[in-house]
């Protein structure tokens, strides 16, 4: 990834495990979802919030336990045999077609809506919502995917980075000299503050579980391993919803230029 991508991408991915239980269990008092909004892209095709909607709700009524992110991978896996189906242009046989609606069955009935863990990381989301966490990381890339002996050693890797702090490197050295997320180089791996659904989960996770000045054991996350470091941690400031309206004036512009432009904006603050 650039530099700056793993941020913007750690910040973005959390739809596809909390997210969506809260969405499922508020449904009635939050504002419905479009239909239309794309959830994820799986093989360059869009998925629409509605299509993996409708697919869940299929099993509300099955006494089988939730597991959403076994059940994300199952219809992320169920995406990528159609796509690979088309691609190969046997979409339309009719063996594929049994397997297409074997497929469609189990996931209508399995991985489904266990009210209990839906509660539980509810109230987990709402606690975390309430503070802010200002953390750093130094990432060791490590694709999903990976063979073990790769996986062994991006841990041994994090493992021995993580040494250097603890005998007394400061972590931003540490961060800019090894860290596989190249922002670190700018930012000494500092994220800023953050809070719940900001972070994929297991990233998430382990920030919350850590005091203020303590670094955690690698985390595994899908992007590899992370060592992190909570710097402070703060009541959440909220948000605010801020609209503007600009004049712009070129740099260099005359002084009639600039004194018009602050005439009419002067203006616009009288309009009601």
């Amino acid at each position: 990834m650039n530099n700056g991508s793993q941020e913007f991408q750690m910040k973005t991915r959390s739809f596809l495990s909390v997210t969506l239980l809260v969405f499922f269990y508020w449904g009635e008092c939050l504002p419905q979802v479009p239909d239309e909004k794309v959830l994820m892209t799986v093989a360059g095709r869009d998925v629409p919030v509605g299509e993996f909607i409708r697919m869940y709700n299929k099993g509300l009524d099955t006494e089988s336990k939730t597991d959403i992110d076994v059940y994300l991978e199952q219809f992320i896996d169920f995406k990528l045999k159609v796509a690979d189906a088309i691609a190969r242009g046997t979409d339309t046989t009719k063996a594929f077609r049994t397997e297409l609606e074997g497929y469609r069955s189990q996931l209508a009935r399995t991985y489904l809506t266990d009210p209990g863990m839906k509660e539980k990381l509810i109230l987990e989301a709402y606690q975390r919502s309430l503070t802010e966490i200002n953390a750093s990381h130094i990432l060791i890339n490590c694709p999903p995917d990976a063979p073990p002996k790769d996986t062994l050693k991006a841990y041994m890797k994090a493992a021995g980075i993580r040494e250097r702090i603890l005998k007394g490197e400061s972590f931003e050295k540490v961060a800019r000299e090894t860290s596989d997320d190249k922002s670190a180089l700018m930012n000494n791996g500092n994220l800023g503050y953050f809070t719940v659904f900001q972070m994929i989960k297991p990233f998430e996770d382990a920030a919350y579980s850590l005091k203020p000045g303590t670094i955690s054991m690698p985390v595994r996350t899908s992007f590899g391993y992370h060592i992190i470091s909570v710097k402070e941690r703060r009541p959440s400031k909220g948000k605010i919803k801020v609209a503007h309206i600009m004049k712009a004036v070129p740099a260099g512009s005359a002084d009639s230029v600039i004194r018009k432009a602050e005439s009419e904006i002067n203006n616009m603050k009288k309009v009601k």
